[in-house]
């Protein structure tokens, strides 16, 4: 049945495979296998993917001649303008590519962002701060939360306030320990001052005492104490001259007095009341009444003895 429809000059026998062309390509320009006789795949790339230089065609310098070897210059310039386009091609997007990944990986750690984000949410923010940047860059690269780092700062913060509180209780010691010693040598001081004025009237009450104790003992006998006042001044051999006048006026009598010239006591002073300048007590004290007497002697007469050389020649002195 099919014969009816065959042209007389077609049959079912197959057309026979074209010849070979005399440099053994196919009329596509490469053989069975897929590779041409110059090692270059089907993409227009040789086996290691570049040329011998390494260097794609539109990125060689005009003046380079092309590599040795088997190559471009084998083909057709038709298949290889061809090539050389899909392989610059694929190197720019190959190059791009690798950008890309850089930039991204980079803005995943700055901004905290990755594979575990919450769909919907931006890879990047431009509205973060330095601050939050540097908290997402942390949580990033060591792995911990913002919850966590939060948590390190308020523990920084409660330490900070610890230590600020243990350093003012140290300022506040150390503030009493001064205040405390201060209070100490004020003490101290306070008792030194009244030791020091109970130690100055001991020895008032223990002069006084002796002056009492003398003031009795010259009562009793006022010579002993004339003759201590003699040897004060120097006049240690007057004692005779002196005995002899005042034994004379007054028998030594500190309350002897003459009615008749108004003189009183062991020097017989007129009035009596001159001896108040040796002191108060005047009309009681022997000791008083013998310094006076032995002060008008020697601003009158010069020593005892003159005074009694005196009073044996006119009866008084």
């Amino acid at each position: 049945m099919l014969s009816t429809y065959l042209r007389p000059d077609e049959s079912s026998t197959p057309d026979p495979a074209p010849p070979a062309p005399a440099d053994g390509l196919p009329a596509d320009g490469l053989p069975a296998d897929g590779l041409p006789a110059d090692g270059l795949l089907a993409d227009g790339l040789p086996a290691d993917g570049l040329p011998a230089d390494g260097l794609p065609e539109e990125d060689r310098p005009a003046d380079d001649p092309p590599p040795d070897g088997p190559g471009e210059a084998a083909l057709p310039a038709r298949i290889a303008g061809t090539l050389r386009r899909h392989r610059g091609a694929a190197l720019r997007a190959s190059a791009g590519a690798a950008v890309l990944l850089g930039v991204t990986v980079a803005v995943d750690t700055v901004s905290g962002t990755g594979a575990d984000a919450a769909p919907g949410t931006a890879a990047v923010s431009v509205t973060q701060t330095p601050a939050a940047m540097a908290r997402g860059a942390a949580s990033g690269a060591f792995g911990a939360s913002p919850a966590i780092l939060d948590l390190q700062d308020a523990q920084g913060q409660q330490d900070l306030i610890v230590r600020q509180a243990l350093a003012g209780a140290g300022a506040q010691a150390r503030t009493a320990a001064q205040a405390k010693a201060r209070a100490q040598a004020a003490k101290a001081h306070a008792a030194h001052v009244v030791a020091q004025a109970n130690a100055r009237a001991r020895q008032q009450a223990a002069r006084q005492q002796q002056a009492a104790a003398a003031s009795r003992s010259t009562a009793r006998d006022p010579r002993s104490a004339a003759r201590a006042m003699l040897a004060a001044r120097g006049w240690s051999g007057q004692f005779s001259c002196l005995d002899a006048l005042w034994q004379r006026e007054s028998g030594w009598n500190p309350q002897a007095y003459n009615p008749s010239s108004g003189a009183f006591g062991i020097p017989q002073a007129l009035p009596g009341s001159k001896m108040a300048a040796a002191g108060g007590d005047w009309r009681t004290n022997p000791l008083t009444q013998i310094r006076w007497g032995l002060s008008y002697i020697a601003s009158t007469y010069g020593t005892p003895c003159a005074a009694w050389a005196h009073s044996q020649a006119a009866g008084w002195y």
